[in-house]
């Protein structure tokens, strides 16, 4: 009978590095299993230096949506990380996502507001970026992703990419490296790895590298 395993193919990429960031979206099918494991074996044959950044309580404005409160969203999202990491065997360099929230965050989740109140180009980026991720969900659960409820979910999309950007900030100024990741959310941040802003230095290396998956099937002998 056969079975299937995959191989990582890269679609595009803004530049080369010795380190590889890979940036999870905890909950996402194609980060468990099989297309993880051929992630990982991609990345470390490729890198000298595997960094893993799990967005798992980002997930947390997701779960908001839903009914959750803030607190509650929190705490089942940094249990389903804690269920990611021990699922899929996960070691090595391995930063999460509160990892990056401690002192001095407000101030540059400040700065990051301040920007996306002044720099037309990178809000309308933003806007249409949730405006694309609120038109995916209302296509694939129209009853939870009701026309009613658009505004909030744009709302909450925004202020979800509005702390992505906040923490990549952090986390790229202290990681220098190429970021991988399945589609093409990462091309938002690539237009600062030529001018970034003096108080967000970190957005200069949003490299990214975009990958996708080709399965592979074999014949098990008996």
């Amino acid at each position: 009978m056969p079975s299937f395993n995959y191989e990582v193919k890269i679609k595009e990429k803004s530049a080369d590095s010795d380190t590889g960031r890979l940036l999870i979206s905890v909950g996402q099918p194609y980060h468990e299993g099989e297309k993880m494991k051929a992630t990982l074996g991609f990345a470390n044959r490729r890198f000298d230096r595997v960094v893993i950044l799990a967005n798992d309580t980002l997930q947390r404005f997701n779960l908001i949506y839903e009914g959750c409160t803030e607190e509650e969203a929190h705490r089942i999202s940094r249990h389903r990380g804690d269920e990611w990491l021990e699922r899929n065997n996960i070691a090595g360099e391995v930063y999460r996502w509160d990892d990056w929230k401690g002192p001095g965050f407000a101030e540059v989740q400040d700065r990051v507001n301040n920007l996306y109140r002044k720099n037309s180009s990178f809000r309308k980026e933003v806007i249409e970026t949730a405006e694309k991720v609120w038109s995916r969900c209302h296509k694939n659960n129209p009853d939870l992703y009701s026309p009613e409820r658009k505004n909030e979910a744009v709302t909450l999309s925004i202020d979800y990419i509005l702390e992505e950007t906040a923490v990549l900030s952090r986390a790229y100024e202290k990681i220098p490296g190429v970021s991988i990741y399945k589609g093409t959310f990462l091309k938002m941040w690539s237009a600062f790895t030529q001018e970034a802003p003096e108080d967000l230095p970190g957005l200069k290396n949003a490299h990214f590298m975009r990958i996708d998956f080709s399965r592979k099937q074999h014949v098990l002998q008996a």
